[in-house]
């Protein structure tokens, strides 16, 4: 028997074969050049996200260190920053007493000189309370003039005599005066 190789019919089937291998062979390039493509993107998407991150931490350590070398500094500014609001606080209530009792006491100056201011209650509207001792009666009396003048009465909107006190010391009479009023704004 005799053996032979028909090329002819075998030719086809090789064709087909060679066919189906090359169209496998376009396609799994294609995949394996989109794979590649795709992995150096995410490579390069993953890279740039791991700079970004690594510079934030840095960022991050160098301003915990700045925290921690200067937290005594921050600690004095919160320690400023408290005692402000504090002193602002304070401010809004003041009465600002002393241009008030400058004013009292220079118009206390101008009516008798021997009259001495005891007492001074101020609140921050303006009310007032003061006590003004005399050692004679005439003192007390040119007191009581002055107190009915315009220039003693432009400093108070209303001004009443709440009590008279007389004393008797040493040999001496002492004379008190209890006043309550409100003083006008000063500007």
């Amino acid at each position: 028997m005799k053996k032979h190789i028909n090329l002819i019919t075998r030719q086809r089937k090789y064709y087909q074969a060679d066919a189906v291998i090359r169209y496998l062979r376009i396609v799994i390039t294609v995949l394996g050049a989109v794979f590649i493509a795709v992995n150096l993107i995410f490579f390069v998407i993953l890279y740039r996200e791991q700079n970004s991150v690594e510079v934030l931490l840095n960022e991050k350590k160098n301003l915990l260190d700045y925290l921690i070398k200067n937290k005594e500094g921050e600690a004095r500014f919160i320690f400023f920053n408290t005692k402000e609001k504090q002193v602002a606080t304070i401010l809004k209530g003041d009465v600002n007493f002393y241009p008030y009792y400058n004013l009292l006491s220079d118009s206390l100056k101008r009516a008798s000189p021997e009259g001495e201011l005891q007492a001074l209650i101020l609140d921050k509207n303006r009310e007032v309370s003061f006590t003004i001792g005399f050692e004679d009666y005439p003192s007390l009396i040119s007191f009581f003039k002055f107190m009915e003048t315009n220039e003693f009465l432009k400093n108070f909107t209303d001004l009443t005599l709440q009590s008279v006190d007389v004393g008797k010391a040493k040999e001496k009479n002492s004379y008190v005066l209890n006043l309550k009023g409100t003083f006008m704004e000063i500007l």
